[in-house]
């Protein structure tokens, strides 16, 4: 099923997917990444689905069937876009709280840092961040100062190289290939990435300025202790993804939840994978999410040894 719901900022329809399944044993809310949409999450939606899951996930602002025009991607609009951001979230929370029955999140990329703000604000049952990585409120305002500086004098929906290169073309430089190559091992995924429209478009100014609020929202509400600490959380990332510093970064969140008290917390790095651990070739990361849900022993192949970068 699928529909359109008012955004937060009251201006925005935004899309969403509900891929049901009759009485849910659980539901599994998926949160998409950056330059990314929510029916990229198809193939893992119905391999929970036969798990007996309902799924839903929405395309956020600037993404996806949540423009307008092509013109619109990449751009979240005026006012508190990290709030509104963070507010459709809870209104797709909200659509299945009839269900009496466990409630998950899975944030991915830039969806991860999302959800690890959103698991600081409110209660789910439990939560698997995918894809993340280690920021400070520093690396946030400047993010924000850069692309306000750039915004000033370009406009908010400039496109401007720079800002890529800051983010994710620095990303690339560590993967031997094309643009996206360090996105996935994949080559079918990757050629798909390029090929579908709404994927892996570049940001506006306006854009950046709201991924550097999301960065220092995320790291100033993970200084503090949270009400929700006793979550269960999973941290899973391919042990070759550059935002994660091949895991380094990763190990770094980690470590700092369980410094605030986050105790049931863990970590996986899928050897050899790349960013998208759900895009891949090999799916070994579909049977450890659905096992961290079901609260059992996920198991792993073998070890991945961290590097400090």
């Amino acid at each position: 099923m699928e529909g359109y719901f008012k955004s937060a900022n009251g201006k925005n329809n935004i899309h969403y997917i509900v891929w049901e399944v009759e009485n849910p044993l659980a539901v599994v809310q998926i949160v998409h990444g950056m330059s990314e949409h929510i029916a990229r999450y198809d193939d893992f939606a119905k391999f929970l689905n036969k798990k007996g899951y309902l799924v839903i996930g929405h395309d956020h602002l600037g993404h996806g069937l949540s423009v307008e025009s092509k013109e619109d991607l990449g751009y979240f609009g005026e006012g508190d876009t990290v709030q509104y951001l963070i507010q459709d979230i809870k209104k797709v929370n909200e659509m299945t709280q009839n269900y009496k029955v466990p409630h998950y999140i899975l944030g991915h990329s830039m969806g991860s840092f999302l959800a690890r703000i959103y698991i600081h604000k409110y209660k789910v049952d439990r939560a698997i961040i995918m894809g993340t990585g280690h920021f400070t409120k520093f690396q946030g305002k400047s993010l924000i100062r850069l692309a306000k500086l750039i915004a000033r004098f370009k406009g908010q929906r400039y496109r401007a190289k720079i800002l890529g290169y800051v983010t994710t073309g620095r990303l690339a430089k560590k993967i031997v290939g094309g643009k996206f190559d360090w996105i996935s091992k994949s080559a079918r995924n990757v050629k798909d990435f390029i090929a579908d429209p709404l994927s892996g478009f570049d940001f506006t100014a306006n854009g950046y300025i709201t991924l550097g609020g999301i960065l220092f929202k995320m790291a100033s509400l993970e200084s503090k202790r949270s009400k929700f600490k006793d979550t269960p959380c999973l941290f899973i990332s391919g042990g070759d993804d550059p935002l994660g510093l091949g895991g380094y970064g990763v190990k770094k969140v980690l470590e700092d939840y369980r410094k605030r008290s986050w105790k049931d917390t863990d970590m996986v790095l899928v050897k050899d994978l790349r960013h998208e651990v759900l895009n891949e070739d090999d799916k070994r990361s579909y049977d450890i999410c659905y096992e961290f849900f079901e609260k059992k022993p996920y198991k792993i192949l073998e070890a991945q040894e961290i590097e400090e970068p």
